[in-house]
């Protein structure tokens, strides 16, 4: 009796990590074998690395060598104010950006491929809007960073993943907050679509506890209007920023994700909960490290894949295998 077929293993492409020394840091999943390794240069030129010259893995742990011309994040520094917290500065940038220290790694991995469950299978979306801050945009990822556009913001793959079947429009701001949205929606609504997704927080949290209360109700409003206009809407959280900067409160970004999750649960809508996300593919590290790309709060390429795995669901029209969606984070979300 012939063998049952293998389940084939799941390649996983472009999972960043930010290398110290020659210390061993953990890949996601279990290595059968490393396909590349490659980071991007001051103007945004990919740059390969080579094996056992620049890197080397140890199980599923991948190093520096110790003449490795990946930049070591163990030279990165910031001016810090108060103990080792910082307050930003844009010019100077303080703290500097780290974009150019992750390392992505792309590798066969000793786990099968795996389905990705559609959320949604009833609907097929015509116009999708993208209503949130500069995470959204794509702030510091190589294409926003280099090339001025959003192709790899989470609203980017998501337009690459729609493709010819609709039109995916990102309106989101640098910056942005909520109250200009809940205060002329028709104009971020002006191309009618039938789904949006609002993510905001990150920079409204920022206001504290007292704006929590109007925080809350202008996104119940925004939500209800979307509703009555027959809209799908989308509520995506927030991670946990770089709490050593000073205007940071991780109490508030705690409060502000329960609050977008309360008006979802009220509004019977989706709640993406990218906190806990990036915090369990994080391994314990902050996120920042190895998931931003601004050692603060804007997501480098593969944190926004992240964002766009937790979304995807809500637009496959069946269930898919992770394999077949360009862009894909698998994970057991």
């Amino acid at each position: 009796m012939p063998p049952p077929p293998v389940a084939p293993s799941l390649t996983v492409l472009g999972e960043a990590r930010v290398l110290r020394a020659t210390e061993p840091t953990f890949l996601l999943h279990p290595v059968q074998r490393v396909l590349a390794v490659y980071g991007y240069d001051g103007i945004g030129t990919r740059v390969d690395y080579r094996k056992d010259i620049d890197w080397q893995v140890d199980g599923s742990r991948i190093l520096r060598t110790a003449r490795s011309t990946i930049p070591d994040f163990a030279d990165y520094g910031y001016i810090a104010t108060d103990g080792a917290r910082f307050e930003f500065s844009a010019d100077p940038r303080n703290p500097g950006l780290t974009i150019n220290y992750v390392v992505y790694v792309d590798y066969l991995s000793r786990v099968a491929d795996r389905t990705v469950t559609s959320r949604n299978p009833q609907k097929l979306y015509r116009r999708i809007s993208c209503l949130g801050d500069s995470i959204a945009v794509g702030a510091h990822t190589v294409s926003r960073h280099y090339r001025d556009v959003d192709t790899d913001s989470w609203c980017g793959l998501l337009r690459t993943h729609v493709g010819e079947r609709g039109v995916v429009t990102n309106r989101s701001v640098p910056g942005g907050v909520l109250q200009p949205v809940w205060a002329d929606l028709d104009a971020y609504i002006a191309d009618q679509p039938d789904a949006v997704i609002l993510a905001f927080g990150m920079n409204d949290h920022i206001a504290g506890r007292a704006a929590l209360p109007g925080f809350s109700t202008m996104l119940d409003e925004v939500v209800a209007r979307l509703q009555s206009r027959s809209v799908d809407v989308i509520l995506v959280g927030f991670f946990q920023q770089n709490a050593l900067w000073l205007q940071e409160d991780p109490a508030m970004t705690l409060a502000y994700n329960d609050a977008i999750r309360a008006v979802a649960s009220a509004r019977s809508v989706p709640f993406v909960d990218v906190y806990d996300a990036f915090a369990r593919v994080s391994g314990g590290s902050d996120p920042y490290y190895h998931l931003t790309a601004d050692f603060m709060h804007h997501p480098n390429n593969y944190g926004q894949r992240i964002y766009f795995a937790l979304l995807v669901p809500y637009f496959l029209q069946r269930d898919t295998m992770a394999s077949a969606i360009p862009g894909y984070v698998a994970y057991e979300w």
